[in-house]
């Protein structure tokens, strides 16, 4: 089976844009295939953001602005996962494509409006919303994204897991800036995995890396 990790920015679109085109490719796959969504945010990440979309790193209160909306946004996520993870992803695109981003604040109307959309059980979403284990979740994501060396987003783990862990079972290609690259990178694991996975294929870069 191949799991395929994305790790990405609750706000950024760049990785909106990565997502979209990784789910156009899930049917396409012959094999089994599981897809984690994994929101990650740090300093870094959101100095990152803030430098691509030419506002000043150091502008404190955006920063905390933009950091405040994003967490408010990966929590909405994990805590519609209790409802399933194609409502999850369906209202985290949602959020993504409606929330005037650089200015976002969290507006709880907004969102219900969102969850409504979705077709996500409104009272079930607020209780959970305030459970512990929706932040526990967010903590997970940020010491899987840590231990895969992630730093940069929308970034790729894909693991094959019938390969073994000593042959090269798993890649992870940083900051994909192109979202084209993803059915490029989806026909070549589904067309000679064994390839993929032991050689770096054409044109990916120096971003490419096996482990």
């Amino acid at each position: 089976m191949i799991e395929i990790f994305l790790f990405f920015n609750p706000i950024g679109s760049v990785c909106l844009g990565t997502e979209q085109k990784l789910l156009r490719q899930l049917d396409k796959f012959q094999q089994e295939v599981r897809v984690h969504f994994v929101p990650v945010l740090n300093l870094d990440i959101m100095e990152q953001f803030m430098k691509r979309e030419q506002l000043s790193v150091g502008n404190l209160a955006k920063r905390n602005q933009l950091l405040r909306a994003a967490y408010n946004l990966a929590l909405d996520y994990k805590a519609a996962q209790y409802q399933g993870n194609k409502k999850a992803r369906m209202l985290l695109l949602r959020l993504q494509q409606h929330a005037p981003l650089v200015q976002y604040q969290y507006d709880a109307a907004f969102v219900a409006k969102m969850l409504d959309k979705c077709k996500l059980d409104q009272e079930m979403f607020y209780e959970d919303r305030q459970r512990s284990e929706v932040k526990m979740g967010f903590d997970s994501d940020q010491r899987t994204a840590n231990q895969m060396g992630i730093t940069q987003t929308p970034s790729l783990v894909i693991v094959d897991t019938d390969r073994k862990v000593d042959d090269g079972h798993a890649v992870l290609i940083e900051q994909i800036s192109d979202p084209a690259l993803i059915p490029h990178l989806c026909d070549l694991i589904r067309t000679d995995p064994a390839g993929f996975f032991t050689e770096r294929p054409e044109n990916m870069g120096s971003n490419f890396r096996i482990f």
